[in-house]
């Protein structure tokens, strides 16, 4: 876990300074986030979310999105469950 947050700093702070490495960071936390996932951690499975809705680094996916937020809030976190009310998904 620790991995990945050092991934992520290094991608926000080339993503501040623009830099190329971007990319191949956010594909390597995009992984390391998928396989925590895998293991039932829903913190990753709301920042993988919150990547593919926003677009950061891939290109935007709001239905995968949408499913991992699902699937975090089947776990029982009310922030996908706030997330997914405030995407129109659920009343």
């Amino acid at each position: 876990k620790k991995d990945i947050l050092k991934a992520l700093h290094r991608y926000e702070t080339a993503k501040i300074l623009d830099v190329d490495t971007a990319k191949p960071n956010i594909e390597r936390i995009i992984r390391g986030l998928t396989s925590n996932v895998s293991n039932g951690d829903i913190s990753s499975l709301m920042l993988l979310a919150s990547i593919y809705l926003n677009g950061e680094g891939v290109e935007i996916d709001r239905q995968k999105a949408v499913d991992l937020y699902i699937q975090a809030a089947a776990k029982g976190s009310q922030e996908a469950k706030n997330k997914l009310f405030e995407l129109g998904e659920i009343e």
